[in-house]
């Protein structure tokens, strides 16, 4: 079992991995395997990653209020994003997953 941000961690990572292939060469190295029966292909473990994403963003949407600045001469605006926002401490996060995992057999 993973719990909801791992999970989010892990397909956000693959999600960038997938967007530079040159670099990841392991992730280019899946997307040339054939698919096999009862195996997830490349494909559907993005699209899997994109909805977690997705509910998470919807879940947990940052309320953080962020101004618009219009610029100097001219029409356009810009968003200053140099807010103070408060995040949790994803290290002590992730060591109470691995200190309280279990492992279910199917």
């Amino acid at each position: 079992m993973m719990f909801g941000r791992l999970t989010q961690k892990h397909g956000k990572n693959y999600l960038r991995e997938a967007l530079d292939l040159e670099y990841y060469t392991h992730v280019e190295s899946a997307l040339r395997v054939p698919e096999v029966a009862g195996e997830v292909s490349h494909r559907i473990h993005l699209d899997h990653c994109i909805e977690l994403l997705r509910q998470s963003l919807m879940c947990h949407l940052d309320l953080t209020p962020i101004p618009r600045l219009r610029l100097p001469n001219s029409n356009l605006q810009h968003a200053n994003q140099d807010q103070v926002h408060t995040c949790r401490d994803f290290s002590s996060i992730r060591n109470w997953v691995v200190e309280n995992s279990i492992v279910l057999e199917n």
